[in-house]
């Protein structure tokens, strides 16, 4: 069903539907990976996190490609990231292992609620919050094909590689936010500074010099079609940026059901302004509506953020 919806080719069709069936057992893997090092962004081991981090993310670069090297099929691109995300795991667990020793397994029923009535609506929110992210591929390649979805992709896993420096920093201060007493809001303020400068210095030669660096790293042809998509998304990535200050400062002062009620709100309404943009203006409404959801998020996000700091 989803390979149909997709819109792909005939002769691709196989290698999507298997693919897709080897994608369902990376996904739990990944997912105990990222909450096995939640433990080190708890405990704010963030040196020891950057070098778990460096040697997972070389591993599960390098592994697709050298697994495509041998067979040039999606199937084996998503074989080699199973067996990579296989790696981090057990890294992940060492890291664990190494700094909770015997508490590793234990069970706490008190902790256990906490975490239950905390982490389901993070939970929550992480499902909507993935499916707004991913949404514009889907419609892309249902409305326009799948031929086509690689030049609005290209400037959007760029765009998303960015993100690594502002969702660094919204890692970095939620145990901060968590254990602060005072919500005066001037660790937010300094936090905004910091990523403004940033995301700014980020920003603008991408902006600037948008087409040439397509088309050096991807070929003319995506410089010309690409750069346009790529500044305009570059604009919700400011904002999105920004928005990770309001949004793990929401969360740690334990209002993680305001950010999930905010993202289900978003949902819809998004969903039906990209299929509109889309059908339109095609890859460039997809570029368009992006950055309109995320400037709204961020507005949203940060007039929250602003009444509890008051309460």
């Amino acid at each position: 069903g989803i390979v149909k919806f997709l819109n792909v080719t005939e002769a691709s069709s196989m290698d999507a539907y298997h693919s897709f069936q080897l994608l369902s057992i990376v996904i739990p893997v990944y997912l105990v990976s990222v909450v096995w090092f939640a433990y080190l962004e708890g405990r704010q081991l963030f040196f020891s996190l950057n070098i778990y981090k460096v040697i997972t993310g070389s591993i599960i670069a390098i592994f697709p490609i050298l697994f495509v090297y041998f067979e040039r099929t999606l199937f084996s691109a998503i074989l080699g990231l199973l067996f990579s995300r296989l790696c981090a795991l057990g890294l992940a667990f060492y890291s664990c292992m190494n700094g909770m020793r015997g508490l590793f397994f234990s069970f706490k029923r008190e902790e256990c609620k906490r975490l239950l009535s905390f982490g389901g609506w993070i939970t929550f929110s992480n499902i909507i919050s993935p499916l707004m992210v991913y949404a514009d591929r889907f419609l892309l390649s249902n409305m326009i094909g799948a031929n086509q979805v690689a030049f609005y992709t290209a400037p959007a896993e760029a765009i998303a590689r960015m993100g690594i420096v502002p969702g660094a920093l919204s890692r970095t201060i939620f145990p901060l936010l968590s254990k602060s007493n005072q919500k005066s809001g001037n660790l937010a303020k300094q936090a905004y500074k910091g990523l403004l400068i940033a995301s700014l210095l980020m920003i603008i030669p991408v902006f600037i010099f948008a087409e040439f660096i397509l088309a050096q790293w991807l070929g003319e042809q995506y410089g010309h079609k690409s750069a346009l998509i790529m500044r305009v998304l570059l604009i919700g990535f400011f904002f999105n940026s920004l928005a990770q200050i309001p949004f793990s400062r929401i969360q740690a002062y334990g209002y993680a059901k305001l950010t999930a009620m905010i993202h289900l709100v978003e949902l819809l309404p998004y969903i039906v302004l990209l299929a509109g943009l889309v059908y339109m203006y095609g890859i460039t409404g997809a570029a368009v509506a992006w950055s309109l959801r995320v400037i709204f998020d961020f507005l949203i996000l940060e007039y929250y953020s602003r009444r509890i700091g008051l309460k």
